[in-house]
Formats: C-alpha cells, structure tokens, sequence
C-alpha cells in the first residue's frame, strides 16, 4: 500500500490516490474513496527484489569514497551512499543488504570491500528492517560528500554537493510537482525520473527487509549492484547541489523490463527506496 500521484491536479499541483495492492481482487472489500481520497486497488506486484549483484560501473580501487562507488559484501555488490553523521563520527552509509547473507541479517561488525577486495571498513550500526547500514570507513580510505562523477553523476561537469536532506513534506512537495530527480549506482550508472510514490511498503523475508509505510517510490531505472546508492534531488537550499532524498533497495519483479545492464541483467523501471527523514528523525543519522 503506498500514497501515489495522479494524473489530476489542482493549482498546478498533482492530487494524490490510495494504491493497495491484494492478493485477490475479487475478494476485496475495500471502497473506492475514503474522505474524497480515491483507493485503487491492483494485484499483488511478485517478488520483491533486493538488489545487490554484480555492478557495471565504477570498477577501479577506490581511495575516496563517493556516493554511488561500488561496494562489496558478503549479500554482494552494492553501491555507497550518502556520507553522513552519527553520534559525532563520520560514517559511509549504504544497504545493511549488501552485507548480509540469507537469513543472516545482522550486519554489525561485517566488512565490505571494494572490487579489488580491498578492505573498505566494518559496519558499526544498522536496521535490518529499514535496510541501512553505517560503514566506519579506515582511515586509509576518505570520504567524500560529493556524487561519484565517473558514474554518471548529476548533470554538468563538477562534482554535486550534498546538502542536508529532504524533509517527509519535502518529498510529497517533489512529487506533486514532478521534480526530477535522480539516482546514482554501480548497476545503471545515474539515472533519472520522479517520485511515484510515498507512504510506500515492501518487504524481502531472506534479508529481514519489511518497509511498513514510509518507503519511497521512484521511476527511476535501477538494476542490480544499485542497493544503498543515493537518490537526490537539487536543493533548495543555500548550500550544496544537491539534498538526500534517500538510499536505494529493491524493486518488484512485476516492474522488470527487456532492457537489461551490462551484466545481462534485467533493468526494473521503478525502485523503492528508504527515505532520509526517517533515518534522521527516528535514528538521529545527520545528512550533511
């Protein structure tokens, strides 16, 4: 069940539906509007698929880490995220996924590693439910609050500034007025799209993923080794390029295209995402 947009709009802005989705439409009760909010209902969506495999992008040993450079674990290939604050430290935050193996969600202590399996650092804290994980980077490898260029990056020729993140209004803001917005990791590269959906669930038992409300939804293209890598949009702040919107997860199978990545790989068209006001608002996580 997610809050999604429509296609009608009042002063310039999209008015917004319920979308639950059932495992048997012929036995729903559900009204179609409740206080004027229409409720389409839809079939359930397949599997949902946690995206850590075998990235394209950023294939060289990294000494700095930028969000959207590729990343390994024992869940397999993901990509960093947002460089971030907790408890006074800084942290390389990406998909708890990443790190996990089936049904073994505890990422702490876990390492992660660069393609050259180069050790990158251990993960110091993260939520399984939620999909997030802390990476406390060696000191031989910095850290970066800058979108990763050699993936694609945000458009133009510098490096993107992160600044803060959007708050949850600020992200219903972004899509009822079709912002852009884009996502960088090491499976398609940078991408762009809008926001589809907020409110969002989704769950995945073997990694212990299970968003209730609150995901966020993008149209996106994303792929595998994506996991954990930064979705954003230009700030509107007076500092930085760019604000978090959130880190990539997974998408559902029903969302899969033709097109496939380098790693012959099928591309989804939308991608589900946990997003960054609730990491800062429930686990005090600071976005620069």
């Amino acid at each position: 069940m997610g809050i999604r947009r429509t296609e009608n709009r009042i002063n310039g802005h999209r008015t917004n539906k319920i979308k639950v989705f059932l495992k048997d439409k012929s036995k729903s009760n559900i009204p179609e509007s409740i206080d004027g909010v229409p409720i389409e209902t839809a079939s359930q969506r397949g599997e949902f698929v946690l995206d850590a495999d075998r990235g394209c992008y950023n294939n060289d040993p990294i000494s700095v880490i930028n969000p959207g450079e590729l990343l390994y674990g024992s869940g397999g290939t993901g990509s960093s995220g947002w460089i971030v604050d907790w408890d006074g430290s800084e942290y390389c935050l990406t998909a708890n996924h990443v790190l996990t193996s089936d049904y073994n969600c505890d990422g702490s202590g876990l390492p992660i590693y660069d393609v050259d399996n180069n050790k990158v650092g251990n993960c110091d804290r993260y939520r399984d439910l939620w999909d997030w994980a802390l990476i406390d980077v060696k000191d031989s490898i910095s850290s970066s609050e800058y979108i990763d260029e050699t993936s694609g990056g945000f458009p133009g020729d510098d490096y993107p500034e992160q600044a803060s993140n959007f708050t949850r209004s600020g992200i219903k803001d972004l899509m009822d007025t079709d912002e852009t917005v884009w996502q960088t990791g090491v499976g398609t590269g940078t991408t762009k799209g809008q926001i589809l959906g907020i409110n969002e669930s989704y769950s995945n038992d073997k990694n212990c993923v299970d968003v209730f409300d609150d995901g966020v939804l993008t149209t996106c293209n994303v792929c595998g080794g994506d996991s954990g890598g930064p979705i954003y949009a230009e700030s509107s702040l007076d500092i930085g390029d760019v604000s978090a919107i959130s880190i990539y997860s997974g998408h559902y199978e029903n969302d899969e295209m033709d097109e496939q990545n380098c790693q012959d790989q099928n591309i989804a068209s939308q991608g589900y995402s946990t997003p960054a006001w609730k990491m800062k608002d429930s686990y005090n996580i600071e976005f620069y």
